[in-house]
């Protein structure tokens, strides 16, 4: 997704993980509300998968940080 490249590529440290699972989880608010839960689930899953990533970062220290803008390529 381009949008998600965007703020992988603007955002130089863990917190592009975090920014990505954010638009994920509007995007699955904004596909429930209209109706298409199949979308807003798929939306849901990518949203866990990044904060989960975005959580290990968080816990895995200075080795951790330093991989971080590489490892959800």
């Amino acid at each position: 997704e381009a949008a998600e490249e965007r703020i992988r590529d603007g955002c130089p440290h863990i917190g592009f993980a975090h920014s990505i699972a954010d638009m994920y989880r509007s995007r699955m608010l904004r596909l429930k509300q209209a109706g298409d839960d199949a979308g807003a689930l798929a939306a849901f899953r990518k949203a866990s998968g990044f904060i989960a990533y975005y959580a290990s970062l968080a816990t895995s220290g200075e080795r951790g940080r330093k991989s971080s803008v590489g490892g959800m390529r």
